[in-house]
């Protein structure tokens, strides 16, 4: 049993100021714009966090978050596991194309994915708002992916295949349940069950709480032994 860190870059850019927000908002949705010493700044803070104290993580990059040649050599210093954020799930053509798409920009054959959103909001041109987790499991299972972490929606539930963990514990406390809002909860539970520790680069970058949270909960998976699992 453990914990796994799971990490969602959606952003290039981040949105610390108005210029980044915009700048990312063109990259995710219209076209490439290149300012090296921005891009994925957010998820460098956070990986050298990560590398600094030996723990790997789960990420998860969009077509518009493709990793650069910084990025890539922290990935392989830190042991992450790297996994595509899916936008274009209308349909399992559409998905084949996008991930097609994201394997040749990033020269790898990928195992595992994640969905971008949960069905509340469309989030980009190219993104397909409507989440449906027990398609995405169907689809996992005939193109021999993973697809093992959900996003806490109710439809999940109603998903559930063994090894499949439908909830998470958010970095961002405004996104945590009441029931599940506690990082000692959140200790006490991988201890007997694998659990997952959600974190976006952006807010890692924006927001000090999400920052102090994380290192809090890095604090006390080391103190507690707790084995920090990858894919």
């Amino acid at each position: 049993m453990g914990v796994y860190i799971r990490i969602d870059v959606d952003k290039p850019y981040g949105h610390k100021n108005l210029f980044a927000k915009i700048v990312s908002k063109i990259n995710e949705d219209y076209f490439k714009i290149s300012l090296p010493n921005m891009y994925l700044k957010g998820l460098i803070s956070l990986l050298k966090y990560l590398n600094s104290q030996k723990i790997p993580s789960n990420i998860y990059f969009r077509t518009c978050t493709i990793p650069n040649k910084e990025v890539i050599q922290l990935l392989k210093e830190g042991g992450h596991s790297i996994g595509f954020h899916a936008e274009n799930t209308k349909s399992k053509d559409s998905f084949i194309q996008e991930l097609k798409v994201f394997e040749k920009k990033i020269g790898k054959k990928i195992t595992h994915f994640t969905k971008h959103g949960s069905g509340k909001l469309k989030l980009g041109k190219y993104h397909y708002p409507i989440y449906e987790p027990k398609k995405y499991l169907q689809w996992s299972k005939e193109m021999e992916l993973t697809y093992k972490f959900g996003n806490g929606t109710l439809e999940e539930k109603k998903s559930y295949n063994e090894g499949f963990i439908s909830d998470m514990f958010w970095a961002e406390d405004w996104y945590r349940k009441s029931e599940f809002n506690s990082i000692d909860k959140l200790i006490e539970q991988s201890k007997n069950s694998d659990e997952v520790f959600l974190i976006h680069p952006a807010n890692y970058e924006t927001h000090q709480s999400v920052k102090k949270d994380l290192e809090y909960c890095i604090e006390e998976i080391k103190h507690h032994s707790i084995e920090v699992k990858v894919l």
